[in-house]
């Protein structure tokens, strides 16, 4: 885990879920809440969490070095891929493929800020999306949705 990878690789390994996270390390509230929203129903899944991977795909290259985005991601789950590009062209092309968007200002204080969207994407083996989680759904909501989505899963859809 923990490897910087190219941002095309956006599908699970065969017959597992891979959440793709649009984030930032220094995010105050939706990236720390999403992210331990996830590792709360991973835990409560139990078996079935070692089929679910993420992908977080910084928004902040330039502040989010691969050194510094392991440890981050480390906290809170076990199976991740740091995703991270200084081409903004790619990181576009990215959030293209999900609906997702971000920028980074900086205001008169010269105070960087960063805003993104917030929602949790699963995908399957195809590359297909197959579930969005909105901000504010919690614990409960992620739980509920990846035993449905491994329940698919274990039926071959």
């Amino acid at each position: 885990p923990g490897a910087t990878e190219p941002l095309f690789v956006m599908k699970a390994q065969p017959n597992e879920l891979l959440m793709v996270y649009f984030g930032y390390t220094m995010c105050p509230d939706l990236c720390p809440t999403t992210l331990a929203d996830f590792r709360s129903a991973l835990a409560r899944i139990n078996s079935a969490a070692s089929r679910v991977d993420l992908a977080f795909i910084t928004v902040d290259p330039e502040r989010d070095t691969a050194d510094r985005l392991a440890p981050y991601l480390a906290s809170f789950v076990d199976r991740y891929h740091v995703m991270r590009t200084t081409d903004f062209s790619q990181l576009q092309l990215a959030q293209d493929a999900f609906l997702a968007a971000s920028s980074i200002t900086t205001n008169e204080k010269g105070v960087i800020e960063v805003s993104h969207t917030a929602t949790a994407y699963f995908v399957d083996e195809n590359g297909l999306v197959v579930d969005e989680i909105p901000f504010g759904l919690g614990a409960d909501g992620f739980e509920n949705d990846l035993k449905i989505l491994i329940n698919q899963l274990d039926k071959g859809k």
